[in-house]
């Protein structure tokens, strides 16, 4: 499906300093860039409001520069721009002439880590706090990258479960609740195995330097152990 067609709040396209730019931008849009009023260097963002979706034309500079790290910083960018409309659904189209799928895990991947945000502990009753958030991301290219997409969503959304994770306080990120999570991972993923040594387990084992650390804490060690089993996974790596 072209890109014009998709179904979104807002259309993110990335334009170039060589000046060619995908042949389906028309009305407005052509027109800023055929006048240099969009700017193309890296970082620049131009937005065109629109009857069906809001363009947001993201500056890319030189085409034959651009790789997997310019990508992700200008799909934060870009994911800035879209909050401040006001956007729950983003289409990003992979510029022609460059990496498709080198290009989509770069635009991926900026998207979601920079749609992290620790909001636990913050009042839920704010209406910007609910409005200024991107529910769906759709990336459309010429070629198939559904499996770069899809391999690069599940790494960008374990990272930001790791932020998660990293920023909870330690009273509540206790030995147990991580232990707690690990376990639970094992039920959503196939392959997956997880082992958990308590107190008595670790003591057991004369696990010295866990045991001298846990006692400087009211919470009980543990020692989790994450075996993975499934598709791809070898002896050689598993000892």
């Amino acid at each position: 499906m072209p890109p014009p067609k998709i179904d979104c709040d807002v259309l993110c396209v990335g334009i170039f300093e060589d000046g060619d730019t995908a042949a389906w931008i028309e009305g407005r849009a052509r027109k800023l860039i055929e006048d240099s009023v969009a700017g193309t260097g890296e970082g620049k963002l131009t937005t065109v409001h629109g009857d069906q979706h809001h363009l947001i034309l993201v500056g890319l500079g030189k085409r034959d520069e651009l790789d997997a790290e310019k990508a992700r910083k200008a799909s934060a960018s870009a994911l800035d721009e879209a909050k401040k409309i006001g956007a729950e659904t983003l289409c990003w189209a992979v510029p022609e002439g460059v990496s498709q799928a080198e290009t989509a895990a770069g635009l991926v991947e900026g998207t979601v880590l920079a749609s992290y945000e620790f909001d636990k502990y913050k009042s839920q009753n704010s209406e910007d706090d609910e409005k200024n958030k991107v529910e769906r991301l759709i990336v459309t290219s010429d070629e198939d990258v559904a499996d770069v997409v899809a391999a690069t969503l599940t790494v960008a959304e374990s990272q930001n479960v790791a932020r998660e994770l990293q920023s909870l306080p330690s009273n509540v990120l206790t030995p147990s609740y991580l232990a707690n999570h690990a376990s639970g991972l094992a039920d959503e993923i196939d392959g997956l195995t997880v082992e958990v040594l308590d107190g008595a387990a670790i003591e057991k084992k004369k696990m010295g330097g866990i045991i001298s650390v846990s006692r400087g804490s009211d919470q009980e060690p543990r020692l989790i152990v994450m075996r993975y089993e499934g598709k791809g996974a070898s002896d050689e790596l598993l000892g």
